[in-house]
């Protein structure tokens, strides 16, 4: 009997220090690298992240070895495998190599992981820029391009913005590489002299001083009525139609097509989702016509489609419409078609010229003839059906190209 329980308590022991080995708690994984900047400057904190990992699944926590003096206190508790982001500040310049630690929610500790380096430094703001250089004259609703450029002593990126001495800056540039030209372009809409200044901001926001102020003389061409400021900057290359009623129709690269009231206030605009290069046309019935990418619209005076069809030689329209006297809408695309639509948009012909853009508005003459020029240096003449017209010259297209002769097609 007592060899029995000298055996059950051997067997009891040995189970107890089998299970106390399943449970034994293992140390978090050492830390990669910490993650964070590589330069900065004294006085601003900067975040470093430790990636900590427990193979348990214990939640754990992080602290950061600053090498200035300083240990972070232990983080709060989170999951394993997340990311810890801890902060510090240097006060003073010098390269400080910065190491991570992880802590389990048992107190368990990781080793110190490899460091990271970040150089800490007295930022110098840039340099006073260069006075602007540009014209020193010009007249008021015209666009005038200035430049200017200076360097930074630490060597950091530049952002540059100008000041056009009425009361208006520019936005920030993009940054570029110091001692590099920034160009900039303004427009003014009331004669005087104006002072334009340049200053400069590197990547740590530290400013320059403004620059000597550069004079612009702007004078008068004429009273300005008023303008209109279309959204994004966009180009506007089409020109303007006005209606019966004195609206302003144009379409921008900003996709979209504008009427405006003769007083320059937005009557309404439709957004087309394709550049507009083409000028409006106008219907005797107050139709508005135009294209837009590979799409070509009807729009009624008050900004609804009347309809819309893609272009039927799928070519982006490249030239602004002409209405013919039957109601024909004809207009150039930029594949070397032109095309002719019924008023209700359904095709009549198509001809191709077998040469690419045709941006040339056509022009009708009083025998029909259709005429237009194209991207080969040919001027063509279209009959009515879309065949090469019969004329004084029998089936001709105009070469262009100093040859001195009409040739067939």
């Amino acid at each position: 009997m007592k060899y029995r329980l000298i055996k059950i308590i051997c067997i009891c022991i040995t189970l107890a220090i089998l299970i106390s080995g399943c449970n034994k708690n293992h140390s978090p994984l050492t830390p990669d690298i910490p993650g964070g900047p590589t330069i900065g400057r004294v006085d601003t904190a900067y975040n470093f992240s430790i990636l900590a990992i427990d193979p348990d699944g214990d939640s754990v926590a992080a602290r950061c070895a600053w090498e200035d003096g300083d240990t972070s206190y232990w983080s709060p508790l989170v999951m394993s495998g997340n990311n810890i982001l801890l902060s510090h500040l240097w006060s003073d310049t010098g390269i400080y190599y910065v190491k991570g630690q992880v802590q389990d929610k048992s107190g368990a500790s990781s080793n110190w992981s490899e460091p990271c380096s970040i150089r800490i430094i007295i930022d110098e703001p840039p340099l006073t820029p260069t006075m602007p250089a540009g014209p020193s004259n010009g007249k008021i609703g015209f666009s005038y391009d200035f430049a200017s450029s200076t360097t930074d002593p630490d060597g950091d990126k530049i952002s540059i913005r100008f000041d056009w001495g009425n009361e208006d800056t520019s936005d920030w540039s993009n940054f570029i590489s110091s001692g590099d030209t920034i160009t900039m372009s303004n427009t003014w809409i009331t004669p005087e002299t104006y002072s334009v200044k340049v200053q400069a901001m590197d990547v740590y926001d530290m400013t320059s001083d403004w620059s000597e102020g550069f004079p612009v003389m702007i004078t008068d061409l004429g009273t300005l009525k008023w303008r209109y400021h279309t959204s994004d900057y966009r180009e506007i290359r089409s020109s303007p139609a006005i209606g019966s009623d004195g609206t302003i129709y144009f379409g921008s690269l900003n996709d979209t097509l504008y009427a405006l009231n003769p007083n320059g206030t937005l009557k309404w605009c439709y957004h087309t989702n394709q550049d507009i290069y083409s000028s409006p046309a106008i219907g005797s019935d107050g139709t508005i016509y135009g294209g837009g990418g590979s799409w070509f619209y009807a729009m009624n005076p008050d900004g609804t489609v009347k309809w819309r069809c893609g272009t039927w030689s799928n070519g982006a329209v490249a030239s602004s419409p002409l209405i013919g006297s039957d109601g024909t809408i004809y207009f150039g695309l930029a594949n070397g078609s032109l095309e002719a639509l019924n008023p209700d948009g359904t095709l009549k012909w198509v001809f191709h010229t077998g040469y690419n853009w045709i941006e040339s508005s056509p022009a009708i003459g009083p025998d029909s003839t259709i005429y237009f020029g194209g991207h080969d240096g040919y001027l063509y003449a279209i009959q009515g059906s879309g065949q090469l017209a019969n004329t004084p010259w029998p089936k001709f297209r105009h070469d262009s190209k100093n040859t001195g002769r009409f040739s067939g097609p």
